[in-house]
């Protein structure tokens, strides 16, 4: 285990400034790991299907880790934006 967390440590993200001075608050991102984690245990123990719901799917354990990363600040939110003047390059 030490050897792959070696590898993608750096990969990390730091609770500095994400982009323009913004940061997400340690709390949200403690949440957003819930959240995640939580999703992904309910796909695993519960599964996605379910035979009571009129879709026959789990909606909400679907959700739960989208919604953890929207809260960790992956998203169209904090998309890299391009450098000033890179529009105007043909």
């Amino acid at each position: 285990m030490l050897p792959l967390i070696g590898i993608f440590a750096r990969h990390e993200r730091s609770f500095g400034p994400v982009r323009g001075g913004r940061t997400v608050p340690r709390l949200r991102a403690v949440f957003g790991v819930l959240a995640i984690c939580a999703g992904l245990g309910a796909t695993a123990g519960l599964t996605i299907t379910s035979p009571d719901s009129l879709s026959g799917i789990r909606w909400w354990v679907i959700a739960l880790p989208l919604a953890g990363a929207a809260l960790m600040g992956f998203g169209p939110v904090y998309r890299p934006r391009q450098k000033p003047g890179a529009h105007e390059m043909g």
